[in-house]
């Protein structure tokens, strides 16, 4: 089976740092570690031979191929804690069975999409991280609500104490005491120190999230169709390079390729004419009725292909994509956002957003322009974001923000 978890290949055999011990949970950078990863990481890499041969064994837990896992999964975990400079650690994984998400979507059934199969030692590995790591079991949420709320407690620890206009600056990066280490996108909503798990984890992949956060547009160049809008005269559409228009205070007929630009529909700006067998001056066809009586008539017609840079994918942090992910949706976690909306529409509606309440009136907006009643685009809004939120407080579900109380407790 192949499988793709983003993973250095260094993490895939035994090293130096296999050692299995026991991490301190109290240093000076403790790392939040989203353990939920590594069954899959350790669990893919594995064979149904070697699990096979585990399960026949008289005792599977003293067996070299048992020790070969725990000294992989150990070697991940070390690994990762010692090149984010971490001297201490807290483990948190998911109890799947038990999330406030699964009463939460009614679009889609969330992680509804997700094969019930685990990979070989799946069970096994995240039983003995939650025995021999204390790993903390979520409790009616997901690892990552468990880490954001450990992250907010000791943020507001960080406030008292600093107070609270010092919260994400400069001095607060340097004695924030701890990292979040994860493979999930979602946690970099949260503000704080972050980095990997099971890729090159090192200081390059250190980032530092405030409360508003950034989007980072991936570009790819492809070819999409091209098209124009031809003006219809008594029915049928011609091409506009055959036809000369008015510019705008002028008496002078002007040809197609004076006027010709590059946006898309710049042809409907104008009114065109042709000429009849008679040479003489026809109007195209106009909308004879309705609101919008007058108006030229056109036909979207494909001229070709061309090469454009698109947005294929969207990463971000903090609020910013927060407020994307409402747009997106996750297909990983099986939540539609916006249906249609994929990152370039994200991006262009959250551009220059400044302030958490000019971002949600954004998406807002977004979310009315598709549902058109108003009720139903804030439920599916608060619904949407219900699903991404990562809670700062137990049993908290997100709730709009207005100009005075944002979403952050803090």
């Amino acid at each position: 089976m192949n499988f793709d978890y983003g993973v250095d290949p260094n993490l895939m055999i035994a090293s130096d740092h296999s050692e299995t011990k026991r991490w301190p949970t109290d240093g000076e950078l403790v790392g939040l570690f989203d353990a939920d990863t590594i069954p899959y990481l350790v669990g893919y890499t594995s064979t149904e031979q070697e699990y096979l041969s585990f399960k026949r064994a008289k005792s599977p837990y003293d067996t070299s191929i048992w020790k070969a896992k725990i000294n992989h999964v150990s070697h991940i975990i070390n690994s990762t804690l010692s090149v984010a400079g971490c001297d201490a650690a807290l483990f948190y994984l998911t109890d799947s069975f038990k999330n406030f998400r699964l009463e939460v979507g009614t679009l889609k059934k969330y992680k509804g999409q997700r094969k019930l199969d685990k990979p070989p030692f799946f069970k096994e590995i995240k039983s003995w991280i939650r025995s021999y790591h204390s790993a903390k079991l979520s409790n009616l949420c997901e690892a990552d609500d468990e880490i954001s709320i450990e992250a907010w407690r000791r943020h507001k620890i960080f406030a008292k104490e600093n107070g609270v206009e010092n919260l994400f600056s400069d001095m607060h990066r340097k004695f924030s005491g701890f990292c979040i280490l994860s493979q999930d996108k979602d946690l970099n909503m949260i503000p704080g120190l972050h980095n990997s798990v099971g890729k090159l984890t090192n200081k390059d992949n250190e980032i530092w999230v405030d409360r508003i956060g950034w989007l980072d547009p991936k570009y790819k160049e492809v070819e999409v169709n091209a098209y124009e809008y031809w003006p219809l005269f008594d029915g049928k559409e011609l091409d506009p390079r055959d036809l000369f228009t008015f510019r705008p205070c002028s008496l002078h007929p002007v040809s197609h390729f004076e006027v010709v630009c590059e946006d898309s529909g710049w042809e409907r700006e104008y009114t065109w004419y042709c000429l009849d067998d008679k040479a003489k001056a026809q109007e195209q066809d106009t909308i004879t009725r309705g609101p919008r009586k007058g108006e030229g008539k056109y036909k979207r017609v494909q001229v070709g292909t061309k090469i454009k840079n698109n947005i294929t994918k969207l990463k971000g942090a903090g609020l910013l994509f927060f407020y994307a992910q409402i747009i997106m949706g996750d297909s990983v976690d099986n939540y539609p956002g916006i249906p249609g909306s994929g990152p370039k529409r994200a991006y262009e509606i959250l551009e220059g957003a400044k302030t958490e309440y000019d971002m949600y009136c954004r998406v807002l907006k977004a979310y009315t322009q598709y549902y058109i009643n108003k009720d139903k685009a804030l439920d599916m809004l608060i619904e949407q974001a219900q699903l991404a939120w990562m809670q700062t407080e137990k049993f908290e579900l997100w709730q709009p923000p207005t100009k005075e109380k944002g979403s952050y407790p803090l």
